[in-house]
């Protein structure tokens, strides 16, 4: 049976690997079977149960050291008091971030659960859905360690093109296939073993469907946000970034 990449619709596919296909055409990784949507729920619904919200471990939270680094680095792109969109927003701890330091910082969660908690902490609510949010109203939507959670990400390329104001821009941070982990594990990444990852990316196959999806262009960050914060970590992290082998791809979107 021919298999076809479930968004160029190429038949150029490869195994790469357990669960995952890979396009040589656009170089997408995706799994070869996406679990139903009352399996997501189902999956997310554990993830953001209120005990693992409490105890901080819902392996969903991009961690302290992470976020406090990708609002360093959304302040040295974008200057308050423009209007930032967190989709994927969690408990909201990233739009405090950004809201402490002068944005006009919003979040979209769709776990009841972590928008409960999020209004507990720290008194603000956040949209459960991003029909819920004007076209036109961001100057900035950032998405860390989300489109890999979504079996048709294009779809949501798309639809933060429409969020966005003119001259808008998208801020993407996601896993990256090109990074060394990935390379020498391939479905035994780490990344790879979470059923709730369904598509992985690399600059280019980011860069191609955000074009598609109706960015004009968009700007690989080499050295990008780390995620941790020893000396050790982030010689390490640097080396591989330097080398091109880091295990996350992080771009900006132009509208």
């Amino acid at each position: 049976m021919t298999v076809r990449c479930i968004y160029c619709n190429s038949n150029a596919q490869v195994d790469w690997g357990g669960e995952f296909f890979k396009c040589r055409s656009c170089e997408l990784v995706y799994r070869r079977t996406m679990p139903g949507e009352a399996d997501l729920i189902e999956m997310y619904s554990q993830c953001y149960s209120q005990d693992k919200i409490v105890s901080g471990d819902t392996d969903m939270d991009s961690g302290s050291v992470a976020l406090r680094n990708h609002a360093d680095f959304i302040g040295s792109m974008l200057r308050p008091p423009a209007r930032v969109l967190d989709y994927g927003a969690g408990t909201g701890e990233l739009v405090q971030l950004l809201s402490d330091r002068g944005y006009r910082a919003t979040g979209c969660e769709p776990s009841a659960n972590a928008r409960e908690e999020a209004r507990r902490k720290y008194g603000f609510s956040l949209f459960s859905s991003l029909d819920e949010v004007q076209e036109g109203s961001c100057d900035l939507v950032v998405a860390v360690e989300v489109v890999e959670h979504l079996s048709k990400p294009w779809v949501m390329f798309e639809k933060f093109a429409d969020l966005l104001a003119p001259e808008g821009r998208a801020y993407i941070a996601t896993p990256s296939t090109n990074g060394l982990l990935a390379r020498l594990l391939k479905s035994r990444w780490r990344e790879a073993a979470k059923p709730f990852h369904l598509v992985f990316f690399n600059y280019p196959a980011l860069d191609r469907m955000a074009l598609a999806a109706g960015f004009r262009a968009t700007k690989y960050i080499r050295y990008s946000p780390l995620t941790a914060d020893s000396v050790r970590s982030r010689f390490a992290h640097r080396t591989l970034q330097f080398a091109g082998l880091y295990g996350g791809v992080r771009a900006i979107c132009y509208k």
